[in-house]
């Protein structure tokens, strides 16, 4: 019997040992302020927060996430009703962290989190300078007509300010495994040195703007695929590609390259940069990005390299390079022929001998296009010494179409409407015999393919050769565009 018992106190030991490991994390909070309600942990990916996990809140305020696997290493959030919330770090998986709703950051305390340690003491000391600084600024104003004074409170903001720097690459540096010492040492700009003096005396003037541009990263772990769940990493593309390099598509690519070089040993972050630059420049809206999505669709998921994009993902890029690679800048315009309003006649963009070619794409049912077509026309008329014209091109026949080029005063000279008429979509023999006879041709009949013209309206610029010199812009800027160029080319 005594056996028997001692056995069956070691199977319960056993048990209940086996049901502690089951808890591969265990985050402990109490918050004073909160009570007999649920709390949320939410995850970083890039800049945005996710719902990862979800804990009810005893009277006393203590709520426990817990579950069977590891918590992605990352920054998190803890959100209570309110909603409020507080920041913190995961990469241990146990650990315990008090606080209260009157202030979170002032009343808190960790136990068994170096990070949150980390994060919380550097929270505490820049208060405190911050609260140095508030009280020179003050001073500032108050004793700014005091030369003596203004001086010696402005070199004690520059002093606090290098406290500061001087902190960070400190405490930085005595914690390199920690993703709280990663998260920081992202916001530290990258410091550039003094240019060299070449043996003429002079500088390279670009030299601190070429170095910055090529050390950006040199803060950013970039074997670390925790990374991608640090929105400092995130803002620190998104400030390099929209702020940082010059918007020239190549020198876009350029650097784009250099990056994904260096990621592309570690697969999650490979993945998070990729899938940023490609989108950030499918949806830009500068004239000419459309380049760089070019440029990621045909080097990184048409080769095979984007190994997470299924097939349906990778039909759709195909499509959309497809339809936008003919009317890349630099391109000759895709042929447009066209019928006019008498839908008999045909008129091809490529035979209508002009310096400047404004294609305006519209539906006349389009409210914007509504609005655009008077203000198109007004800038026609105000710039037609320049011999532009306007090809005008109507996703609709009839009636209601030839209305809208009377009431928005399309119907003047030099400005030429077209439309591809309805029957040759509904009597493919009609359309076939209009091939046939060379009148038209399937790309022009096409045309919202081929020109890849999704929303309305769509002005393109073309030059005496036909080739496209600006999209994608607006009917004011399109004019200032042009008389850009025709002003350069008469300096040169």
């Amino acid at each position: 019997m005594y056996k028997l018992i001692l056995f069956s106190t070691a199977l319960l030991l056993f048990i209940s040992a086996s049901g502690q490991k089951t808890k591969a994390y265990e985050l402990k909070f109490k918050v004073k302020g909160v009570a007999d309600t649920t709390a949320y942990l939410a995850n970083y990916f890039g800049g945005k927060l996710y719902y990862k996990d979800t804990a009810a809140v005893n009277r006393k305020g203590e709520f426990v996430f817990d579950g069977k696997d590891s918590l992605p290493v990352g920054k998190y959030a803890v959100v209570t009703p309110g909603p409020k919330y507080f920041e913190l770090f995961v990469q241990e998986q146990q650990f315990q962290m008090e606080t209260d709703t009157a202030d979170f950051v002032k009343h808190m305390v960790i136990k068994n989190s170096p990070n949150n340690a980390f994060l919380y003491d550097y929270i505490h000391f820049v208060s405190e300078k911050k609260k140095e600084a508030n009280q020179i600024n003050n001073d500032l104003i108050e004793f700014g007509s005091d030369p003596v004074k203004s001086k010696e409170l402005s070199e004690r903001m520059v002093a606090i300010n290098d406290e500061v720097v001087e902190h960070q690459k400190k405490i930085v540096a005595e914690n390199p495994d920690l993703i709280a010492a990663k998260s920081l040492h992202l916001m530290i700009p990258v410091e550039v040195p003094d240019a060299p003096v070449r043996e003429d005396g002079t500088v390279d003037s670009l030299f601190s703007y070429n170095y910055y541009l090529n050390h950006y990263f040199d803060h950013a772990d970039l074997d670390d695929p925790n990374m991608v769940r640090l929105p400092e990493f995130q803002k620190k593309l998104d400030d390099f590609f929209n702020k940082t390099v010059i918007q020239s598509p190549d020198t876009i690519t350029r650097y784009a390259d250099q990056l994904i070089e260096k990621v592309k040993g570690t697969d999650e972050l490979f993945q998070f940069v990729v899938q940023f630059i490609t989108y950030n420049y499918e949806t830009s809206q500068i004239m000419g990005m459309d380049a760089v999505f070019l440029h990621m669709a045909e080097n990184y998921y048409q080769t095979g390299m984007a190994s997470w994009a299924d097939s349906t993902m990778l039909a759709k890029i195909d499509e959309r390079v497809e339809r936008m690679k003919p009317t890349m800048l630099g391109n000759v315009a895709p042929s447009l022929t066209l019928a006019d309003t008498t839908l008999e006649n045909w008129i091809s963009v490529h035979e209508v001998d002009a310096p400047y070619t404004i294609l305006f794409m519209y539906d006349p049912d389009c409210g914007h296009c509504k609005k655009k077509a008077p203000i198109l026309v007004e800038k026609y008329l105000e710039n037609k010494q320049t011999g532009v014209i306007i090809f005008a091109v109507s996703g609709d026949e009839g009636e209601p179409w030839l209305e809208f080029i009377k009431e928005k005063g399309l119907d003047k000279k030099g400005i030429y409407n077209v439309t591809a008429p309805q029957r040759v979509f509904s009597d493919s023999k009609y359309a076939t015999q209009l091939i046939l006879e060379d009148k038209t041709d399937y790309k022009s009949l096409n045309y919202r393919n081929t020109y890849d013209v999704f929303s309305t309206p769509k002005v393109f610029l073309l030059d005496a050769e036909k080739k496209i010199i600006a999209k994608q812009v607006g009917v004011e800027q399109v004019f200032d565009i042009m008389n850009d160029i025709i002003s350069r080319k008469k300096k040169d």
